[in-house]
């Protein structure tokens, strides 16, 4: 008899039996769950970052209205994404149109819960996807607002260190880093990026990075260990470039471009890809 079947002793979770044997009507179930799942936290993500910064005012205000004619908005009009197909995007009790932001975000967002959930054991699966989608919301916010909110970007690091401390005693599959990895991983992510930040500072006279960013990194740090930041970093920087260019600025540009996106694209591409 094995030690793990004494009794008294806590067997760890096995994630090659998790999924039903991959059996493709269970995996489609997972892909299908995360899917609707994920199009119903866009909707929460895109009624948070609409209004922001008056967030916790704006969560608060009660049943959802149509901001035209006002009318309280009933379940047939709340549907992510199928509502917003349906009415082919008007209200339906006044006819004008609705912004396409919140199903686009739905969609976003539904994507973000159903790739892992179909590339990964349902547990590790969950975590990528609820890490998605709090990267979602930060990158929305970054791109509006130039601010990656520590009410985001804190929970996340606290988040990755805690799966680091329990998941690797509970699964024995677990394919994030030990707490020793996570936080190494949180320091020299969050470290080095905040060193860069200090020298662009002092070279240059003006910030570079904003200390979000640098939270950021972090997080992604004790998401990831150590190793991987390099590809977190070079992808980050690739994919900001690309963004750059695509609104019209110069390399040589002194606008300010949001970092937060594609950073928390990198981020959450890596993750899944290691993982």
């Amino acid at each position: 008899m094995s030690l793990e079947d004494a009794p008294g002793t806590c067997k760890r979770m096995d994630f090659t039996t998790s999924m039903g044997g991959s059996n493709l009507t269970g995996l489609l179930f997972l892909a299908a769950s995360g899917l609707a799942a994920g199009a119903c936290m866009g909707s929460l993500i895109a009624n948070f970052v609409y209004r922001w910064p008056d967030r916790l005012a704006g969560m608060a205000t009660g049943r959802s209205r149509c901001e035209s004619c006002g009318v309280v908005l009933h379940m047939a009009d709340l549907v992510p994404v199928l509502s917003w197909l349906l009415f082919r995007g008007h209200c339906r009790h006044c006819g004008a149109p609705v912004s396409g932001f919140y199903t686009r975000v739905e969609l976003a967002a539904g994507f973000i819960g159903l790739v892992p959930m179909a590339m990964l054991p349902v547990v590790p699966g969950i975590a990528v996807a609820a890490a998605g989608w709090m990267l979602l919301a930060m990158a929305l916010i970054d791109l509006d607002h130039m601010i990656l909110p520590d009410s985001l970007t804190l929970p996340l690091l606290v988040l990755g260190l805690l799966l680091a401390l329990a998941m690797p005693f509970l699964a024995k599959d677990w394919p994030g880093p030990g707490i020793g990895r996570a936080v190494a991983g949180a320091v020299v992510g969050g470290g080095g990026l905040w060193l860069v930040r200090e020298v662009y500072w002092r070279l240059r006279g003006r910030e570079g990075l904003g200390l979000g960013d640098v939270k950021l990194m972090a997080a992604a740090g004790a998401w990831l260990g150590p190793e991987p930041l390099t590809w977190v970093l070079l992808t980050a920087a690739l994919a900001g470039l690309a963004f750059a260019l695509r609104r019209g600025l110069a390399l040589r540009s002194t606008a300010a471009v949001p970092f937060g996106p594609s950073l928390a694209l990198a981020f959450w591409v890596t993750v899944l890809l290691s993982w």
